[in-house]
């Protein structure tokens, strides 16, 4: 809104950011809506959990916001244990879970458990009047400590008494309105809020930002009037449409005619001059790509005038922002996606190093991640049974659908019982038997690993990472391959810098012949693979045309990787991304790149 944007703009340039509303440089005159100030919005928010709770269907995004939020009881205490909760419950990506997901987490946060406790053990209330609901809602605020705390500020102390004066208007909803649920109380109280506006009190400011109504009849010392455009003065006709012209005339009705709109526009530059002697007139010749003219009321002058003292640069000194110091341990963990992202861009490997966690957003049913984990799962399930191509051959059709229904139900437990996860069991179905019905095709094979956990050591740096799977063929050559449920790069493995990394480590760090993804997708299962020897792929395995033979390409694999460890570990951070290397970039708020 337009206030939030001028407050922001003065904010920055008198450095208020961080200054109470009563103390600041400047008051802006214009309230806003009750529900518009974060206090009372902390204050639904509270009485939204404490329904929540009571009801055992608590929404993630509600809770976070009331267990960080700085107004309940011990918050300063558990700040940090708290916001630690935050991510716990972010990693669940639900966007809503029951008190008994939420309690074994709570260890660490003692004082907050026992807010919890005592609000979800309150006699939970049906159907209530409004006025009997506000009762509810005052104990349910004492119950949290609500305010209690630290000590308010100004503006905050003035926000809670005119919410407990705002509330009273339950009472008269109670009086025209039948019982109503929590759920609705709460909303109703909301919009009840949001039809109050509030403009705090504050001390006496050098500046005031009015209105050209509110500014007419005073004096400053100096006045600043913005945005004198021909839209502002004169203003628009705007003739009343069931009023005939001649009784807006007669009664003089605003900007029902030219003459009164010339006079009305003459009488408010006139209050405008009068401000104070040194009045300053602006406006800005764009306003959201639209151009903009100023008042005909009004001579501009477009020169700009140049300082009188002559402003000397300030000495700039170059600092050196791309080397951070050397990595001190080097035992990692996620080293695959740090070599990957240190190929990509060295500060998106530099990141790492910071140890900054990102959550999926809660939602519904399964996202492509945990669609991708199920795939995963519910294949190492099938394959430590099937451990060769003649077990798979010799399995009855029954049997086969046995073993392929029991390793997705026992994998989508995990997510409950829904609709979702009954339609993700079909999809599933589809997909694995599609896929098994490509490894029957191939030549023989057996399975000596899947899921299978690896030491690495890439130049010094040490980290544990997991290959799907591993197969011997009859030639005795070793195929290691990856499960790619996402979208796969073009030339992934022979291009500078390998856009995936992750098979050429194992191949570089573990005995193999070669390596391949396998995608499995609704419409086909694809292939793509290199090998010393291109009989031991499976059919139709699309190959790399860029790619030396196998030996070369494994030399070529373990000096670029070793290469990469090393600018890893020395620091490297510079800010020179590859192309794509932004597209699903996490850090956004830490780099400069604008994408």
């Amino acid at each position: 809104s337009e206030h939030h944007q001028i407050k922001s703009i003065f904010d920055q340039v008198f450095d208020d950011v961080l200054v109470g509303t009563g103390q600041k440089a400047y008051n802006i005159s214009l309230g806003l809506p009750l529900t518009d100030y974060p206090f009372i919005r902390h204050l639904l928010s509270v009485l939204q959990l404490s329904q929540q709770l009571q009801s055992n269907r608590i929404s993630t995004e509600t809770f976070n916001a009331v267990i960080t939020s700085p107004y309940i009881a011990h918050a300063q205490v558990e700040q940090s244990s708290r916001a630690l909760l935050v991510n716990q419950v972010l990693s669940w990506s639900q966007t809503h879970f029951k008190l008994n997901q939420l309690s074994p987490h709570l260890i660490n946060t003692p004082l907050l458990d026992a807010l919890i406790n005592n609000i979800s053990s309150k006699a939970v209330s049906g159907r209530q009047k409004h006025d009997q609901w506000l009762l509810s809602f005052n104990t349910y605020l004492l119950a949290w400590g609500f305010a209690t705390d630290r000590t308010l500020s100004s503006v905050e102390y003035q926000l809670f008494n005119k919410y407990q004066q705002t509330s009273l208007g339950l009472n008269q909803l109670a009086q025209i309105n039948d019982k109503v649920s929590a759920s609705q109380a709460v909303v109703d109280l909301q919009t009840w809020l949001s039809q109050v506006i509030f403009q705090a009190q504050s001390a006496k400011t050098p500046i005031q930002i009015l209105g050209s109504l509110e500014a007419e009849g005073l004096y400053f010392d100096e006045a600043w009037v913005l945005g004198m455009t021909d839209d502002f003065l004169p203003a628009a006709l705007n003739a009343p449409r069931f009023i005939p012209n001649d009784i807006a005339a007669q009664h003089q009705i605003p900007h029902s005619n030219f003459e009164l709109i010339a006079k009305d526009a003459k009488d408010t530059l006139n209050n405008l001059i009068n401000l104070s002697d040194q009045v300053n007139f602006s406006y800005a010749k764009t306003h959201f790509e639209s151009e903009q003219h100023r008042s005909p009321l009004l001579p501009f002058n477009n020169e700009i005038e140049t300082p009188k003292q002559p402003h000397q640069p300030a000495l700039l000194e170059t600092i050196n922002d791309t080397q951070a110091a050397p990595l001190v341990d080097k035992q990692v963990s996620g080293g695959v996606g740090i070599l990957k992202d240190q190929m990509a861009c060295a500060f998106k490997g530099f990141s790492h190093r910071l140890n900054i966690k990102k959550f999926d957003a809660p939602h519904l049913g399964l996202n492509r991640a945990e669609q991708g984990d199920v795939v995963h799962k519910v294949l190492e399930s099938i394959y430590r049974q099937v451990q060769s191509s003649t077990d798979l051959i010799a399995y009855s059709e029954d049997k086969l659908n046995q073993l392929i229904d029991t390793a997705i139900q026992n994998e989508l437990k995990r997510y409950g019982r829904s609709g979702f996860t009954q339609i993700e069991h079909d999809r599933l179905q589809q997909l694995i038997h599609k896929f098994i019905a490509t490894e029957k095709q191939r030549d023989a094979f057996r399975v000596i690993a899947t899921e299978q956990t690896i030491e690495a050591n890439v130049a010094g740096l040490h980290f544990n990472t997991r290959l799907d799977r591993v197969d011997e063929m009859d030639n005795g050559d070793r195929i290691i391959f990856d499960y790619k449920t996402g979208n796969l790069p073009s030339n992934p493995w022979c291009g500078n810098p390998i856009k995936e990394p992750q098979l050429p480590i194992y191949a570089t760090t573990n005995p193999a012949d070669g390596i391949a993804f396998i995608k499995p997708a609704a419409d086909k299962i694809s292939i793509t693979g290199l090998a010393r020897d291109k009989d031991s792929l499976p059919k139709k395995t699309s190959g790399q045309k860029s790619c030396t033979d196998w030996d070369q390409q494994l030399k070529l694999w373990q000096q670029q990787l070793d290469q990469t460890s090393l600018d890893y570990q020395q620091g490297d951070a510079e800010v020179l991304p590859t192309k794509g290397a932004c597209e699903y970039c996490e850090y956004d708020s830490l780099c400069r790149v604008v994408k």
